[in-house]
């Protein structure tokens, strides 16, 4: 990373405290493949059934961000720093069993529920996505409405796709994800 990448890394953690989307948005965006690559071959056995590299990346970055835009006082060092060990700590968990597998973000919210910037975010977030999907070729919905609408496990998706196994059908989500990951990440 580039010194006046930190800089700027700074600057957009700041404005996200600050409550500025687009710079939310650019730390999704700067941190979630560095966040899969350290993610990569490290899911623990007993839960990679349920969680991919992809997902785990995604939460851990999402919980990160949602922290920032808290003001978590948790965030001394470096952004870079913080999510890796915010990384490490669920990867731990997800090792001993000590969260749900299931676990929705909900959990780490107050009782009153999430902040109004925070139900922006996530409604302008699903509508860019929602967008891109639309994009996608027939076939590729079909495969994201399967697996993540209908919550199909990758074995059922196999047998109805008549794919020759789950891992099959594992890396055929991935791709179609791969393929959706560079759509929201192309500029607008």
């Amino acid at each position: 990373m580039e010194p006046e990448d930190l800089f700027d890394t700074h600057g957009l953690v700041r404005s996200a405290r600050d409550g500025d989307a687009r710079a939310i948005e650019r730390l999704y965006r700067r941190y979630i493949d560095r966040v899969e690559t350290w993610a990569r071959g490290r899911v623990p056995l007993r839960a990679r059934d349920l969680h991919d590299t992809q997902s785990v990346a995604h939460d851990v970055l999402v919980r990160s961000l949602l922290r920032v835009v808290d003001g978590d006082e948790g965030i001394r060092t470096s952004f870079r720093a913080y999510v890796r060990r915010a990384l490490r700590n669920h990867l731990a968990d997800l090792g001993r069993g000590t969260r749900p597998l299931h676990a929705d973000l909900d959990t780490d919210l107050p009782e009153d529920g999430p902040s109004e910037l925070e139900c922006l975010l996530e409604r302008e977030f699903e509508a860019f996505v929602r967008c891109r999907i639309d994009e996608l070729p027939g076939p590729s919905r079909e495969l994201l409405v399967l697996r993540f609408e209908l919550e199909l496990g990758y074995a059922e998706l196999a047998r109805r796709l008549s794919l020759e196994s789950a891992d099959a059908a594992r890396m055929r989500v991935n791709r179609v994800l791969d393929r959706l990951r560079g759509a929201i990440e192309r500029p607008a």
